[in-house]
């Protein structure tokens, strides 16, 4: 009942000049701007659509589940977790199976690389350039931590072992990162916005 005396107060208040832009004596400029940006929104409002089945009219039809499976683009920290997670993946596939990086790491590494950089934000564009290198040594490391040492012992050891593994597989880096790099630029290009 209160709500609708409120409603009603509202509906019957006749505009003022304040309402409608028109300058008051004493009133600046910078006022006016505001009077006449609140004006352009109300008109604004007035002509989008107002039944629902208009406005549906505008999207696209894309049901819940469409949107899943295809996904969004991937922020900078998505960019992160997909990278780090395939090739830690990777890594513990090569370290149970292998005992050393093989296949898995480098394949793994690919293709989140190349997902990566599909799916990245615009503005996001650097997460999926620098960020496949630093990935790819974190799998690496994983296995040089639970892999034989062959410079040492402890995390000497293991470091060395992570910069052999890195020498070893360099050209997977290279390949990956200049993938990204290119698909990347590709969707930067102008006339593919």
């Amino acid at each position: 009942m209160a709500w609708a005396l409120v409603r009603q107060r509202v509906k019957s208040r006749r505009p003022t000049a304040r309402d409608q832009g028109v300058r008051e004596e004493g009133d600046r400029t910078g006022g006016r701007a505001i009077w006449e940006r609140t004006l352009r929104d109300k008109a604004v409002r007035d002509q989008a659509p107002r039944d629902r089945a208009q406005r549906d009219e505008r999207r696209p039809n894309i049901t819940a589940a469409e949107a899943v499976i295809g996904g969004g683009p991937l922020t900078t920290a998505g960019v992160s977790v997909v990278l780090a997670a395939a090739c830690l993946v990777g890594g513990l596939i090569d370290l149970l199976l292998v005992g050393t990086a093989a296949w898995a790491i480098t394949g793994l590494f690919l293709a989140a690389t190349v997902y990566a950089a599909l799916k990245v934000h615009r503005q996001g564009w650097y997460s999926a350039v620098v960020g496949p290198p630093l990935a790819f040594a974190l799998g690496l490391s994983l296995i040089a931590i639970f892999s034989p040492h062959d410079f040492g012992s402890g995390m000497v050891g293991a470091a060395t072992t992570t910069l052999e593994l890195l020498a070893g597989k360099a050209r997977a880096v290279f390949v990956g990162t200049a993938a990204a790099l290119a698909i990347v630029l590709v969707r930067r290009l102008p006339f593919n916005r």
